[in-house]
């Protein structure tokens, strides 16, 4: 079972860490969270587009923000949901 949504005010503190250099497991630890949670957020919230090593980014990589991240979660988590087995 998940555990609970990430607060606005976690989400503050993961675009603080990132700005200050630290490490996803960093601030996992900071937080209580798992890493791969923090990194799921980051990955979803809008962090950096490819984070694999000797990957070519295009373009400019774009950074976490908080504010955005919790717009984001709030519309993907926003029912009802269109069924998609439904037919038109």
């Amino acid at each position: 079972m998940p555990g609970p949504r990430l607060t606005c005010e976690e989400r503050e503190k993961i675009q603080n860490g990132l700005d200050q250099g630290l490490t996803q497991d960093v601030i996992a630890r900071v937080l209580g969270r798992s890493p791969s949670t923090i990194s799921r957020e980051v990955r979803r919230g809008g962090g950096p587009r490819c984070s694999r090593p000797g990957a070519t980014i295009t373009g400019r990589p774009r950074r976490y923000r908080a504010d955005r991240a919790q717009r984001l979660a709030l519309e993907r988590g926003r029912r009802p949901k269109a069924h998609r087995l439904a037919g038109e």
